[in-house]
């Protein structure tokens, strides 16, 4: 599988899925061979098949979903080349996105540090309670953007 790409995600509301999905899809029109892996779904996935891993998790209560985590715990990824992306209500807030990337995907990169993260993003989230939207700061083109720069950088 050379030059094989997984975007490996966790979602629960749908949210983070929908940023994986475009990623995918981004990439795939980049000319990348790309799947897509449900974290939650399929919690034991390995991905020494592949030449490049993409992991993206929502926050919630302050943390990244421990599937994102765990998926770094048990795959030995310093061969590869990686990307990270969280989703979050700071994430998509100017005033917080600096700190929500810092946070959220520093605790990732400085514990994960033999992977090689060649790009790292922060995309707004959605929340909901009791059906009623709380706040919604998605933005597909951001995340669009995101994934044509790292189509390039995982060609490299």
């Amino acid at each position: 599988m050379k030059g094989k790409t997984v975007v490996a995600f966790a979602s629960k509301s749908g949210v983070t899925e929908e940023a994986a999905t475009l990623i995918a899809k981004t990439l795939r029109d980049n000319g990348i061979e790309t799947e897509l892996v449900n974290l939650r779904k399929d919690k034991k996935f390995i991905a020494s098949a592949y030449d490049n891993v993409v992991v993206g998790g929502a926050v919630r209560c302050g943390k990244i979903y421990g599937e994102v985590e765990n998926f770094f715990k048990r795959n030995n990824l310093s061969k590869k080349k990686a990307g990270l992306f969280i989703v979050s209500g700071g994430g998509g807030d100017p005033k917080e996105h600096d700190s929500a990337l810092e946070k959220y995907n520093g605790s990732i990169t400085r514990q994960f540090s033999d992977v090689n993260f060649v790009s790292n993003a922060a995309f707004g989230g959605m929340m909901k309670i009791f059906g009623k939207t709380v706040f919604d700061n998605r933005d597909p083109e951001k995340v669009r953007k995101w994934a044509e720069e790292l189509s390039i950088k995982l060609k490299k």
